[in-house]
C-alpha cells in the first residue's frame, strides 16, 4: 500500500511540475492596441472642474518607439503601427470632420499582454496629451488611463484636464473612457505574431 501511495504522490508532483513549467514558458497573448483620444470643443458642462488638474506621475513607464515594425521576423513590443492598420479610423475621421470635437492623440501599436498583477505602464506623450495607460489582463483585458489632455484653446489657467478611468474588456470591442471635456476610445485586437 505505501508503495503505491509513493507511486501515485511521485505522478501528482511530476504533472504538477510539468503543468507549472507550461505556463511559465507560455508567451503572453499578442494584440494590436490602438486609442483615439479627443476633446469636446463645446462641453457645456455644469460639472465643476479643478482649474490644476495635477501631473501624472510618468516615471519607470514604457515608451511606444517609431521605425520598422519587425526585427528578425518578430513583431517589435510597443512599436507604433502605421496607420493603415488602425481600426478606428473612420472613428477619427468623424471627429476630424466635427466642428464639436478635436482628435488629439491616435495611436496603435503591438504587443503582448503582461497579467494583471504585473501590468504594463505605458507613457503616452506628445503635443496635446502626456499621461498612463496601464495594460493587464486575467480573465478580461485591464485598463486603467491617467492622462492630462491639453485644450486647444483656453487661459493658461484651466487649459488641461484629467482624463482617469478604469475598463474591464474583451478583445475587438471598441470602449470608452468619458470626461466632460472630452474622451478615450480604445480597442484591442488579437494579434499572432
Amino acid at each position: 500500500m505505501k508503495r503505491i501511495f509513493t507511486i501515485l504522490l511521485l505522478a501528482l508532483v511530476t504533472v504538477t511540475a510539468t503543468a507549472q513549467g507550461q505556463d511559465q514558458e507560455r508567451p503572453d497573448r499578442w494584440y494590436e492596441v490602438e486609442i483615439l483620444l479627443f476633446e469636446q470643443l463645446d462641453a457645456n458642462s455644469t460639472e465643476v472642474l479643478p482649474e490644476d488638474p495635477g501631473i501624472v506621475d510618468t516615471a519607470g513607464a514604457i515608451e511606444l518607439i517609431s521605425g520598422p515594425g519587425v526585427a528578425k521576423g518578430k513583431p517589435v513590443a510597443y512599436q507604433i503601427l502605421p496607420t493603415e492598420n488602425y481600426r478606428l479610423r473612420a472613428a477619427f475621421d468623424k471627429l476630424n470632420s466635427s466642428k464639436k470635437y478635436k482628435p488629439l492623440l491616435h495611436a496603435a501599436w503591438r504587443q503582448s499582454i503582461p497579467p494583471r498583477e504585473r501590468a504594463d505602464r505605458i507613457h503616452l506623450g506628445g503635443e496635446s496629451v502626456d499621461g498612463i495607460i496601464t495594460i493587464g489582463i486575467s480573465r478580461y483585458l485591464h485598463v486603467t488611463a491617467d492622462l492630462l489632455l491639453h485644450k486647444s484653446s483656453g487661459s493658461e489657467a484651466g487649459s488641461k484636464f484629467r482624463l482617469e478611468g478604469s475598463l474591464r474588456m474583451r478583445s475587438g470591442e471598441v470602449h470608452y473612457i468619458d470626461h466632460p471635456l472630452g474622451g478615450m476610445l480604445i480597442v484591442f485586437t488579437p494579434y499572432n505574431p
